[in-house]
């Protein structure tokens, strides 16, 4: 018979070399693979790193220079103090032709103005007719007010000057009632002299 030691399997190659067993390997864990793979906002496509933009300091600057928080400050100051420093362009100004001046004298003036003499041949019934405006209250109506009170006083003298120089030479004043009827139908008299009539009325008394 032969011993079961001296079979040997005919079925397996016999140049494998045989390794002994070794221990299982520890699976990795979810924070270690998450951690691996870059991240995104969706968790799904990764986002594409930013391109760094060049800005006015790298461009000013060479490339030996170091560019340091620093020294960017120092260079933006003093482009800011360059800029100040330059004396401002200002566009000429415009010069506008004078407007046509008015050449005017005292003697000119004076001979514009309506003599006295020429007033009083006219009448004093043309130059008594005044339009009365109303007053506004508001700034300065105080003053306008005092104003307006004195051109009228002075206006009623006059014209009381002017009825009584009229009554002087028409007739001389009667005493009793018919005194009064007289200096009534004088001042009536005055009145529509001096008085402004519409023109649609001007026939009509």
């Amino acid at each position: 018979m032969v011993s079961p030691s001296t079979i040997q399997p005919t079925h397996l190659p016999t140049n494998i070399p045989i390794k002994a067993p070794t221990a299982p390997k520890k699976r990795p864990s979810i924070r270690s693979k998450t951690a691996s793979k870059p991240r995104s906002g969706s968790g799904l496509i990764a986002r594409p790193e930013p391109k760094e933009t060049p800005t006015t300091t790298t461009t000013t600057t060479s490339s030996s220079f170091p560019s340091t928080k620093k020294d960017k400050r120092l260079i933006k100051s003093s482009t800011f103090l360059n800029r100040i420093s330059k004396p401002s362009t200002k566009k000429p100004l415009k010069r506008r032709r004078p407007s046509k001046k008015l050449i005017t004298t005292l003697e000119s003036l004076g001979d514009a103005l309506p003599e006295l003499v020429e007033s009083s041949k006219k009448g004093d019934a043309e130059l008594e007719k005044v339009a009365m405006k109303s007053l506004t209250s508001g700034k300065g109506s105080m003053k306008r007010r005092g104003k307006v009170e004195r051109v009228e006083r002075e206006r009623f003298g006059r014209n009381l000057a002017t009825l009584m120089r009229e009554q002087d030479g028409v007739s001389k004043p009667v005493s009793g009632e018919g005194g009064g009827v007289e200096r009534f139908r004088a001042l009536r008299e005055w009145i529509g002299k001096t008085m402004e009539k519409e023109e649609a009325f001007g026939g009509k008394e």
